[in-house]
């Protein structure tokens, strides 16, 4: 029997401990990529500009999706570790009770505690990365001296109050940190691009902390340590730490309104 293969990937010649078993479990294929392209893979994804977490089996045709446990085999523990803390970042989004931080450039999010069950109106949360407020209801920069109802009765009163309203709201609006050209994220990732056939500048940004893809200090160039560090896709060079969801009471200031706000306990996303 042969004692090496040759690799699909890197067409590298190489014994046959570098591929151990099938990637996923569902593969019908033979293992034909060596473990060090998979390990490539695998960061090239969890760690790139998309920080992916649906990762594919890199064998040619072959459309399975490794899951956690083929991640934590093939991949290293500082990359199976990013792996885990984006998977985690990813469930709390998806809970009902996430709220970004409405700051732009923040991009901290935070769980209300409490929240479950009610809508949140008149409700603030104070952000642990920035310290500013949003509406835990509108999801806006929170409205000083104003409730949700008289919020929400101030643009049925002026189209210019419910314009400037709609920019504010919803976390799907954000100006270019170049030119602030006003763009309206309609899915996708957070990688961001000033289209200048809508009149933009063509700057590419993140959505959640506005720093630059581009130049020499940019994402593209040194990876996610760009990113600000409040930002849900920071990640330090050469830190392997979970960096982890911490919980804890926030300060009360008083009411900004007639209903009472309150200021809730919350569990920060960094």
């Amino acid at each position: 029997p042969p004692s090496a293969l040759e690799c699909v990937i890197c067409v590298e010649e190489k014994p046959l401990a570098d591929f151990p078993g099938h990637i996923t479990s569902k593969c019908a294929h033979a293992r034909g990529v060596c473990s060090a392209c998979v390990a490539r893979t695998i960061d090239l994804e969890v760690n790139g500009k998309g920080n992916s977490t649906r990762i594919i089996c890199p064998h040619p045709e072959c459309p399975e999706e490794l899951q956690p446990e083929d991640v934590r085999r093939e991949a290293s523990k500082a990359v199976f570790d990013r792996y885990d803390q984006l998977l985690l970042r990813q469930c709390l989004q998806r809970d009902p009770t996430f709220r970004w931080c409405a700051n732009t450039g923040c991009g901290s999010g935070q769980i209300v505690e409490g929240l479950a069950g009610g809508d949140g109106r008149n409700v603030f949360l104070r952000c642990h990365g920035c310290q500013q407020r949003t509406c835990v209801f509108h999801r806006c920069p929170w409205h000083s001296e104003r409730t949700c109802t008289q919020y929400d009765q101030d643009a049925r009163n002026s189209d210019e109050v419910a314009l400037l309203q709609f920019f504010s709201q919803g976390g799907t609006m954000v100006r270019c940190p170049t030119c602030g050209h006003g763009i309206q994220k309609n899915g996708g990732c957070d990688h961001m691009t000033c289209r200048k056939e809508a009149g933009g500048c063509g700057a590419e940004f993140c959505f959640r902390c506005l720093a630059d893809y581009n130049g020499a200090a940019g994402i593209l160039t040194v990876g996610n340590s760009a990113h600000k560090p409040s930002c849900p896709w920071y990640f330090p060079i050469g830190d392997d730490d979970d960096e982890g969801v911490a919980t804890e009471s926030d300060d009360t200031d008083g009411t900004d309104s007639e209903e009472s706000p309150s200021v809730v306990v919350v569990a920060e996303v960094r």
